[in-house]
């Protein structure tokens, strides 16, 4: 008995001693309930929620933030083969901070879930045309999304600048409810001259991002952060109707306008699948796909 009470004992103790994120991803990888499922760990709840709509014989468990997503997996991947990890891609399919991911971890299409949404034309064209009827509804303008990740792009390279340095820059967000446009330079201005920014922003960045960056080719859909095109598509979809529209009410649209299809398409969806058929795990518990 006294030898069984050290062992419990000094299991209570390894999990204590592990990160939070770590510590919790095990406990409902061992919880009965999901014994015959592959785990899937997630950067947040909206991940979850989002990533629900589409996997199968999966238990979805959230990690807060990309870094506690990496975390888990390093700390405990090797041990429960069933366990695997999405996060947003973020920068690192950007060519000069191309970086080795885990054959655990699985990226979005594009910088992150948002812009894996706007990759596909039939959901940027099922949210256009949820905001307006048959009577009022202006055409889509073609490239949408191109036009307003370009539009975006000297923001982008703020953001990657941010990103690279690790100057801990804060930046405001694009609020739709007060503004009717948006001038992507009067909002970097806004963020440069914050006070929580001083001496952050070099004076050479200011004309980088001015002259430079903003003709620069880079793939624009890895550049681009998700939740900044979505504001500025919000404001565009709110010229066009010419009536207010609710941020959530938006957001929630925008998410929904992604159907099975359109995740079906996608290389995130195809390495999913690559993985469940490859794995000796999946074939051990007769998993065929993860995908509903």
């Amino acid at each position: 008995m006294k030898k069984a009470i050290q062992r419990n004992n000094s299991i209570r103790t390894a999990v204590l001693q592990m990160p939070v994120a770590t510590a919790s991803a095990r406990l409902e990888i061992n919880h009965p309930s999901s014994e015959n499922l592959v785990k899937v760990v997630v950067e947040g709840c909206t991940d979850k929620s989002f990533y629900e709509r589409f996997l199968d014989n999966t238990h979805i468990i959230v990690a807060i933030g990309v870094n506690a997503v990496e975390q888990t997996l390093d700390d405990i991947g090797t041990q429960y083969p069933e366990l695997i990890g999405i996060r947003d891609a973020d920068f690192i399919r950007i060519p000069s901070l191309s970086a080795t991911v885990s054959k655990k971890l699985f990226l979005t299409d594009g910088h992150d879930i948002e812009m894996m949404i706007a990759l596909s034309r039939n959901a940027i064209e099922r949210f256009w045309e949820g905001f307006f009827n048959e009577e009022n509804s202006p055409i889509l303008p073609p490239k949408f999304p191109e036009i307003i990740c370009r539009c975006l792009k000297p923001l982008s390279y703020f953001r990657l600048y941010n990103h690279t340095h690790q100057q801990s820059i804060s930046f405001d967000e694009i609020d739709c409810q007060k503004n009717d446009g948006f001038s992507c330079y009067a909002h970097i201005k806004k963020i440069i001259d914050n006070p929580q920014n001083k001496d952050k922003v070099p004076t050479e960045l200011r004309e980088l991002l001015v002259r430079t960056y903003s003709k620069d080719g880079v793939g624009i859909y890895e550049l681009t952060r998700g939740h900044d095109f979505l504001r500025v598509a919000i404001l565009q979809v709110r010229k066009s109707l010419k009536a207010k529209i609710s941020q959530k009410n938006a957001f929630e649209q925008f998410y929904n306008s992604f159907d099975l299809a359109d995740f079906q398409a996608t290389n995130l969806c195809r390495e999913l699948q690559a993985w469940c058929k490859g794995s000796d795990w999946c074939k051990e518990k007769g998993i065929r796909s993860i995908i509903q």
